[in-house]
């Protein structure tokens, strides 16, 4: 079996899968969806891209199991405003998974209105993490989980969410380095500290930058049990 690229990250995605039917938005060569199928966590999945054309690829993929997946054309989880479930006597996904997306763009699939029908969500933004976060914060999304995933020298952040009906109250330090980071300090998250405090060091020594002092400070608070 040939390896997939970012096979870490991938791992920890599935890792957060625990109901089926699944929905992977923007799935792209649907490569979370493929091994979700391969594991046998799941026997159902909707895979859906913007396109087309971009759906092709996650037919290809996919192919093994193709009577077993929906492919659906269209933005986020829009494209199950007008599906009618019940005349094709299917379940609606009990879990959505959005990944390989800027988190501004899971920002803004989250607050489209179908959003609102469904409660459990894997999400692995490329960049805007803390962003995230806070609008997970503020928009009553609970972070049950919420891990670092390093693979080929990348650090990716993977978080298992639910709705919940109240403010879930982080610390600056959950905000910017992750609930479950914190609390199980794997390797992965080691690297990243000592990327990180690398990084900023470097930074801090040329200029004084206050937002990274901050968290270069924080950085330095973290135990590693080392």
């Amino acid at each position: 079996m040939t390896r997939l690229k970012n096979n870490n990250r991938i791992d920890k995605i599935c890792a957060f899968v625990d109901k089926n039917p699944i929905a992977e938005i923007g799935a792209d060569h649907a490569n979370i969806t493929h091994r979700l199928f391969e594991n046998r966590q799941i026997d159902f999945a909707y895979v859906t891209d913007i396109s087309k054309k971009c759906l092709n690829k996650a037919h290809l993929k996919l192919k093994k199991y193709s009577k077993n997946v929906v492919f659906l054309v269209g933005d986020g989880v829009e494209v199950f405003s007008n599906f009618d479930y019940s005349s094709f006597g299917l379940l609606p996904p009990k879990q959505i998974i959005i990944a390989g997306m800027g988190g501004q763009e899971i920002m803004k699939i989250l607050q489209q209105k179908p959003s609102k029908n469904f409660d459990n969500f894997v999400l692995q933004p490329q960049n805007n993490v803390v962003q995230l976060r806070l609008f997970l914060q503020k928009n009553k999304f609970y972070i049950q989980e919420d891990v670092i995933a390093k693979d080929n020298k990348m650090f990716y952040n993977v978080l298992k969410v639910k709705r919940d009906n109240q403010i879930q109250n982080l610390s600056r330090l959950q905000i910017l380095f992750g609930l479950t980071n914190l609390t199980e300090i794997g390797q992965d998250f080691k690297d990243y500290v000592r990327y990180k405090k690398s990084l900023y060091k470097d930074i801090l020594s040329k200029k004084e930058v206050a937002e990274i002092r901050e968290e270069y400070d924080l950085l330095e608070k973290i135990d590693l049990g080392e």
